[in-house]
């Protein structure tokens, strides 16, 4: 791992229109795509077509489990943060400004100063975060389901590259889950 992408192996010629085009959002980068793709690629050392057709289904369900992943964070990080403006709200109010508010809302670097007055109010960490998941449940079981189908489909291809080859199905397995983890070395640029 950790080949440039100038270095990076190509897939056959024949197959290259199979190729243009990946799963990508347009907030998302072709580059970190083509990154996990090729920590694949290194791991599994695709023979033939066939291999390399395992290899592109393989990343592209990675992919979506890692986007998955990143919005639920963004999920709960947003729902934490209503949590937190709804606690901070009414202690503004009473005090008759909404100066904490303001700043928690404005000045990232004044966050963690007034956060740490949560729990001399009554709100610990624990129950921000708790009041986070209830707030944001609907979605996050939503994208839970999304996740689960998502591994379903990759064990189902893993099952068929297995029928394949044995070899490369455990390459294919112990690669994308690295790189849904995030534990694979990207390509230098």
């Amino acid at each position: 791992m950790g080949r440039s992408l100038a270095k990076a192996r190509k897939p056959p010629a024949a197959l290259a229109k199979f190729f243009d085009d990946p799963p990508l959002l347009p907030s998302e980068s072709r580059i970190e795509y083509d990154h996990l793709f090729s920590a694949i690629v290194d791991a599994a050392d695709p023979k033939d077509a066939i291999e390399w057709l395992f290899i592109r289904d393989i990343a592209d369900l990675s992919w979506e489990i890692r986007r998955e992943r990143a919005v639920k964070a963004q999920v709960i990080k947003s729902a934490r943060n209503e949590v937190v403006e709804n606690l901070l709200t009414p202690v503004d109010i009473l005090r008759g400004d909404r100066t904490d508010l303001k700043k928690w809302q404005s000045d990232p670097n004044s966050r963690p100063a007034i956060e740490k007055q949560l729990p001399d109010r009554g709100h610990d960490e624990p129950s921000i975060l708790a009041g986070a998941y209830i707030r944001a449940a609907t979605s996050i079981d939503a994208i839970d389901r999304r996740i689960a189908s998502y591994e379903l489909r990759r064990m189902a291809a893993l099952r068929e590259v297995a029928a394949y080859s044995a070899k490369l199905a455990g390459q294919l397995k112990a690669a994308s889950e690295a790189v849904i983890d995030g534990e694979f070395t990207e390509a230098a640029e």
